[in-house]
This record gives C-alpha cells, structure tokens and sequence, in this order.
C-alpha cells in the first residue's frame, strides 16, 4: 500500500519528527558531552534553544564586541537583557538575537550612532 503526500506533508512530518527529537538529543548530548552539566558552546548549533544561557565571552563573541563593552553596557544601560544568579552573569540566546535583530539595518539612514 501506497499513500500519497505532497511536499507540505511530507515536511510537517519532517518538522513535528525533528521537534520531538531534538529535545531528546540535546539531553542526550548534554550528558555526553558534559557529564549532565549544559554547556550551551559544547553543543553544535543545531541543537541551541532560545534558552540557553551564553557567558560573556560567548555573547561578546556572538555580537562582535568585548567583554568590557558588555560590562560597560551592563552598568550604563542601553545594551543586552541578563541574567544574573549569584555572582554568575548570563545572556539568553535569544535576548542576544533579538539585539542584534533591532540593529540590523537596510541602509545608513536607518541607523544613528546612539543605538550602539
């Protein structure tokens, strides 16, 4: 027996598969590679979530600024949404998407020097 889909089944199948899985895989990862502890830089990019944590070193990385831009930014105001538990300061992957989102312009009209 045969059944017929077209391209729009064939990729909800596809998706709904790859949503249920890659929860499971990344715990699975997680485990392997950093013996139960989530390491959001450990894991390839395809299994980050708009949830992981990222340290400063990996959001100065990922928005193409230093760290002591980040510190600065942290105190002054005006930059990335954080975290803080104890002494620890994180950045949700997605706060740091989301930033460089609402900085990305078609051209220099649209953009002022006091937006950075």
């Amino acid at each position: 027996m045969q059944i017929k889909m077209d391209n729009t089944d064939t990729q909800s199948i596809a998706e709904a598969v790859v949503n249920l899985l890659i929860p499971v895989l990344k715990d699975h990862l997680v485990t392997m590679i950093a013996g139960g502890t989530a390491v959001a830089d450990q894991l390839p990019p395809c299994f980050a979530t708009d949830d992981d944590l990222l340290d400063q070193a990996q959001t100065a990385n990922m928005v193409c600024m230093s760290e002591a831009w980040l510190e600065k930014k942290r105190c002054a105001g005006g930059g990335i949404s954080f975290v803080k538990i104890g002494s620890k300061v994180r950045y949700k992957r997605k706060d740091v998407t989301d930033y460089i989102a609402s900085h990305t312009f078609n051209n220099t009209c649209e953009s002022t020097f006091d937006q950075i």
